[in-house]
């Protein structure tokens, strides 16, 4: 029994060093006048990840902790499994929470046909359409709430899983630690840990079954390529991980240099839209992998929702030849002549925060 209370102690201190790697150390996020929230799908990780921090809070000085702070885990229904398997994972997530103390639940209900609507207007998959939506909602409760976080359960599998889906897709890079008010605390565990430390408290959870459905990429790196690296390359998963490592660091000093040349973009006129614009010297001068950060900056100042095509970006930032060019991508289009590249977003969102996406972030 105490081996096994020692384990437990060290799963949750692992789960506080992964909030400071975040940049959001949880005695600060526990001692906000605001709730903490959490994405819950009923799922061993986020199962976990909640279990760890209402036993973290029980750790601090009851003093620290002010009388209205509690976590809010809000759980979607998406609404494209049979309502018995769906709702019934929301039902459970509420059961769970009210065993615990500050601790409160929140069910988000999609109609039946939300995700494939979504689906169309993205012209993506039911996946990709379900996660968008799962944001959205997230970002709406956290509005709502006034949460001083949203803390998701991804995991150390689901790094390694991710770089691999996006090199097979001719991307890079992975999941990060935090972006926005999105923090992700679990990315140094792995799914076995999670499972053992939920086994040593007796706390069940729920399991998907479209997660073993090899119809979806995802899950056909998980259960069949991954496994085949286990047997054939031991070890595959730390040096995939340490190389993403490396690529984080260099990708850092990147767009410090991006940074420092973002300034070459100015105001252009536009009609129905905004537009920035830069010299081609000043543009061209720059490392290839400069001008792409710098490119994703002005699509992120214009308001471009969704990831950008990496060959729209490639073909950009390989066009050194002194010709003019024009090419588009939904509402933005980007053109070379006179000296300039000139970026326009032909629909500027007026309440636009800023969330262009690169393919490797």
């Amino acid at each position: 029994m105490r081996v096994r209370h020692a384990a437990v102690t060290e799963f949750e201190n692992r789960v506080l060093s992964g909030f400071v790697s975040c940049g959001a150390p949880f005695p600060e996020l526990a001692g906000a006048q605001k709730p903490c929230m959490l994405a819950v799908s009923g799922g061993a990780d986020s199962i976990a990840l909640l279990t760890a921090c209402v036993r973290l809070v029980s750790r601090l000085p009851p003093q620290r902790i002010p009388a209205e702070f509690h976590f809010l885990a809000v759980t979607v229904d998406h609404g494209i499994r049979p309502e018995p398997e769906s709702f019934g994972d929301a039902l459970f997530v509420e059961a769970y929470c009210k065993t615990l103390p500050r601790a409160a639940c929140r069910i988000v209900r999609f109609p039946p046909d939300a995700v494939r609507n979504e689906a169309q207007a993205r012209r993506r998959g039911r996946e990709d359409a379900a996660r968008a939506l799962r944001y959205r909602a997230f970002e709406a409760a956290a509005l709502e709430s006034g949460a001083s976080a949203v803390c998701l359960a991804h995991t150390k599998n689901d790094q390694s899983e991710t770089l691999l889906l996006r090199f097979l897709q001719g991307s890079a890079g992975g999941i990060p630690r935090a972006r926005g008010i999105f923090v992700r605390p679990l990315l140094d565990i792995s799914r076995n840990e999670i499972e053992s430390y939920l086994a040593a408290l007796s706390v069940g959870y729920r399991t998907d079954r479209t997660n073993s459905d090899t119809r979806y990429a995802r899950n056909r790196v998980r259960h069949e390529l991954a496994p085949a690296l286990d047997r054939t390359f031991p070890g595959w998963q730390r040096a995939v991980l340490a190389g993403y490592e490396k690529t984080l660091d260099n990708l850092e000093a990147v767009r410090s240099l991006a940074d420092r040349g973002a300034g070459a973009w100015s105001e252009a006129p536009a009609d129905g839209g905004r537009a920035v614009q830069m010299t081609e010297t000043a543009f061209f001068m720059q490392p290839r992998a400069v001008r792409r950060e710098l490119l994703y900056g002005a699509f992120t100042r214009l308001g471009a929702a969704g990831r950008i095509p990496y060959r729209l970006v490639a073909e950009i930032c390989d066009s050194e030849a002194r010709r003019p060019f024009r090419v588009s991508s939904g509402t933005l289009e980007i053109e070379r002549g006179e000296g300039r590249i000139r970026v326009t977003n032909c629909a500027f969102p007026a309440d636009f925060a800023g969330n262009a996406r690169r393919p490797h972030s």
